[in-house]
């Protein structure tokens, strides 16, 4: 199956704006925050990697992802697995709130 570049751009960005939602622009370290979701978004390129972590109670040094999602960049991003991290994005917002 080909790649559809234009599609996973889209896709992409949607994460980003996702990751964006949760955490706002501010810093998200727990001693500052409490208990509001920490999201990390990582790019690798060398490998054409999008990784999304989400903290659902903050994020604290050394503390693990309550949930973790991997994109494989070079080919077709999953549509139900952006609706997964859609959902869990979702969650966390709401329980922000």
């Amino acid at each position: 199956m080909a790649m559809n570049e234009m599609e996973n751009r889209r896709k992409i960005h949607e994460i980003l704006d996702l990751v964006l939602l949760v955490n706002g622009l501010e810093a998200r370290k727990k001693k500052a925050t409490g208990n509001k979701p920490t999201a990390f978004l990582s790019f690798s390129g060398h490998v054409a990697t999008l990784s999304v972590d989400i903290h659902a109670n903050g994020w604290c040094d050394n503390d693990e992802p309550t949930v973790s999602f991997t994109f494989k960049t070079d080919c077709d991003i999953p549509d139900d697995k952006v609706e997964m991290l859609r959902k869990v994005a979702q969650l966390a917002i709401m329980e922000d709130e």
